[in-house]
């Protein structure tokens, strides 16, 4: 029953404000179950439009770094490709490289070029993704997060992965610090030898191959944006409103004014997720929301309004 109210309530939403002085009537729960299953709705979208592009490069990319260093050897001398592993190598892509060090002392006179401004660097005890800051490879991510590590030095790490989560920089670490940090030593029941293409992360704590983290990041970008960073944004539009005495003229309790606010922003979900899922430049999801949130709320409350002043 909520499923099908769900899919009359989107539909009327997104074509109209005639259902508004309806949805003010809905219960905070309801309005609730209808956002998370947009969110959910939402996410997947962004999967079916992203995955199969980013999936197809993916598997170019290791076909391309099979060639070079064959597959992946996971033994005593830690992760090292199965051919040549006492050279160093290196794959060029179009925005991004990929340089392998026979030993991590090397990472100390790593100096690539501008172009590519991404990379991984892979030694037979690390692998961390980088990006050029300040005519220097800045570390990232690391690819592989040892679970069990020395705990200062693994506080270290954190704070550096947390700043980066932020956007912010760490200009202190450097490649060779993160790299020497997120040291991983395969132990004997793990030794095997890997295409790349089945080459496995474990940022999330658990062994995952990249393209299966990608889908993961997919769903959550949109699940992020969808349930706790556009209510927020809902939340103070809404403070503002009830204060500067909109919700007085609307003669609407605070709760209620929320719950029209979230509506209101179901068109604006739509839009910054179809926006995000075809990956269009130069505005991102909250800009888009944001943009047409604040359009869509000018008719929505012109149409509380006029069926106010109809009652009397």
């Amino acid at each position: 029953m909520w499923n099908k109210s769900f899919v009359n309530t989107f539909i009327s939403v997104c074509s109209g404000t005639a259902v508004f002085p309806e949805i003010v009537k809905y219960s905070f729960f309801r309005m609730l179950w209808h956002l998370i299953l947009i969110a959910v709705i939402g996410g997947c979208v962004n999967i079916a439009f992203r995955y199969h592009p980013f999936n197809s490069a993916y598997e170019k990319s290791c076909e391309k770094l099979q060639r070079k260093f064959g597959d992946i050897k996971y033994s005593a001398e830690g992760i090292t490709p199965a051919i040549h592993p006492e050279k160093r190598g290196t794959v060029m892509f179009e925005d991004f490289r990929v340089d392998y060090f026979p030993k991590m002392e090397d990472l100390k006179t790593f100096k690539p070029a501008e172009d590519p401004y991404f990379g991984i660097a892979w030694t037979p005890e690390s692998a961390v993704g980088w990006v050029f800051y300040k005519k220097r490879p800045s570390p990232f991510m690391p690819l592989l997060i040892p679970s069990v590590s020395d705990s200062d030095q693994m506080d270290k790490g954190v704070s550096f992965l947390f700043k980066r989560m932020q956007g912010e920089s760490d200009s202190i670490l450097s490649l060779y610090d993160i790299s020497d940090i997120y040291k991983v030593h395969p132990k004997s029941d793990q030794f095997k030898q890997v295409p790349f293409r089945e080459f496995e992360t474990n940022i999330l704590g658990v062994p995952q191959r990249i393209p299966t983290l990608f889908m993961f990041f997919l769903f959550g970008e949109i699940i992020m944006n969808c349930l706790i960073i556009s209510p927020v944004y809902i939340f103070i539009f809404t403070l503002f409103s009830f204060f500067l005495g909109k919700s007085e003229m609307l003669s609407l309790k605070f709760r209620e004014l929320f719950v029209v606010g979230i509506y209101t922003g179901f068109p604006g979900i739509v839009i910054a997720t179809l926006y995000t899922a075809l990956n269009l430049p130069y505005f991102d999801f909250q800009s888009v929301f944001l943009l047409s949130y604040l359009i869509y709320s000018f008719p929505v409350f012109t149409r509380l309004r006029m069926e106010k002043l109809n009652e009397k």
